[in-house]
């Protein structure tokens, strides 16, 4: 069987399936961007996607799948993912770190830190009660890593990055600054940012409860936005609508963490939800 020398995926003399009816008739598709990855992984993904029989296409090594297979798509995704990682070799000796006071966005970057080091990769687990295991000889080198997330530092091993003042008090919205820190952004950090906004601006078009972690994670993307240049893959009118609407949203969204801290689950205003759609509509679909 001879493999495609791009993408890793087996080729075929079959026709690919139109990816506009991958689905149902009028159901929309989800596109996963696997250009980071491996031709082995990608090919690794293949199989699984096969086996558990989910209609799929790839177009070059992005992958087409329906909105309805969602979720055992990722669950493959994610067992690709885990594959490929260094393992932890279970005669060496382990240590041990609590990662319960991280939010999910920390916990993002320091598994990118790990995975991006800037010699090689660290082996690493993540427990079932979500703490990191690494081989007692890697210590320094992840303290290393921690002290840099907690600074706002670089995170990301040597790659290119765009400096973010962090917040330490009261920003120019009135917004109460967290003790969240996103630091130094690479642009590997941007679609999780972006997929923060998306996130956020769907919950508020569907009047859905906004917890503790979406307002202090929302209004960090909020002001992160901003500061960023322009990331790679957007064109410079697409990104500038993106920064402005976010900068209108600010203020808007700081008035409703204001309101939080006075009024259980308050509603949002119509002028933050019309902000909120705008925005949503002018972000790329993120998974």
């Amino acid at each position: 069987m001879v493999e495609c020398v791009e993408c890793g995926v087996p080729t075929t003399t079959q026709k690919p399936p139109d990816v506009t009816i991958l689905g149902e008739e009028g159901e929309e598709n989800l596109a996963y961007d696997f250009h980071e990855w491996t031709g082995q992984s990608r090919g690794q993904l293949e199989a699984l996607l096969v086996g558990e029989q989910i209609i799929h296409v790839w177009q070059g090594a992005t992958l087409m799948v329906p909105v309805a297979t969602e979720e055992r798509v990722d669950v493959l995704i994610n067992e690709v993912d885990l594959a490929s990682r260094p393992r932890l070799d279970v005669a060496e000796e382990k240590v041990e770190y609590s990662l319960a006071d991280f939010t999910d966005a920390q916990v993002s970057l320091l598994i990118d830190a790990l995975e991006s080091n800037e010699s090689e990769p660290l082996p690493f687990e993540i427990g079932e009660l979500g703490d990191l295991m690494i081989h007692a000889k890697d210590e320094e080198r992840v303290e290393a890593i921690f002290d840099r997330l907690s600074s706002g530092g670089s995170v990301s091993g040597g790659t290119e990055t765009q400096n973010v003042a962090t917040q330490d008090s009261t920003d120019s919205t009135g917004v109460p600054a967290g003790d969240y820190v996103f630091g130094d952004i690479t642009d590997a950090d941007i679609p999780y940012i972006l997929s923060e906004l998306f996130r956020l601006c769907g919950k508020i078009e569907a009047d859905a409860i906004l917890t503790s972690t979406d307002l202090t994670e929302g209004k960090n993307a909020l002001q992160i936005i901003p500061s960023l240049d322009l990331p790679f893959g957007f064109t410079g009118p697409d990104w500038q609508r993106i920064v402005d609407y976010a900068g209108e949203m600010l203020q808007e969204f700081g008035e409703f963490i204001e309101a939080s801290e006075q009024t259980e689950s308050p509603e949002f205003s119509p002028t933050l939800k019309a902000m909120a759609a705008k925005l949503r509509e002018a972000l790329p679909i993120l998974q």
